[in-house]
């Protein structure tokens, strides 16, 4: 272990700047995957169900650079919103909003390769937890560049 980190010899530690804390706006992101995956944790409801998963990142230039968002959609799942649709079938909606279509493996592919335009907001749960949502729009004009990183590894 003790020369694992040599490389760190020079490097002087800072303090996270960034708290975390929940953020609003619009914003152009990179899509760093999107993948469907079966369902592999310990709770037995989920065990079989397959989930559309997926991460975005705030590009380059924009506050908030380099921050990422995540969802997780259970395929599966049947409950429905006020309006009767479901997680997936919004996610249908999202797809086909962008020119894709969720049931086609390129198309998931092509997602995965994209940049998207992304409304980001939060609300107060329970305890007054924050809790950070974002909301697909558009697919990105123009090029968005990957936010850099100040971290030495």
């Amino acid at each position: 272990m003790g020369n694992d980190f040599a490389f760190l010899q020079d490097y002087q530690p800072e303090k996270v700047a960034d708290n975390f804390a929940p953020f609003k706006g619009n914003y152009d992101c990179i899509v760093n995957y999107a993948r469907i995956e079966e369902y592999s944790g310990d709770k037995e409801d989920f065990k079989g169900h397959k989930f559309f998963r997926y991460e975005l990142a705030v590009g380059e230039g924009q506050p908030n650079a380099g921050r990422r968002l995540w969802k997780s959609v259970d395929l599966q799942d049947e409950k429905g919103d006020k309006s009767g649709k479901t997680k997936a079938m919004k996610l249908a909606d999202m797809f086909f909003t962008l020119g894709f279509d969720i049931t086609n493996d390129a198309d998931i592919e092509k997602f995965a390769n994209s940049a998207v335009k992304v409304n980001c907001y939060y609300f107060k749960g329970d305890n007054d937890e924050q809790i950070q949502m974002h909301q697909i729009k558009a697919i990105a004009q123009g090029e968005v560049e990957a936010a850099k990183s100040d971290v030495p590894f």
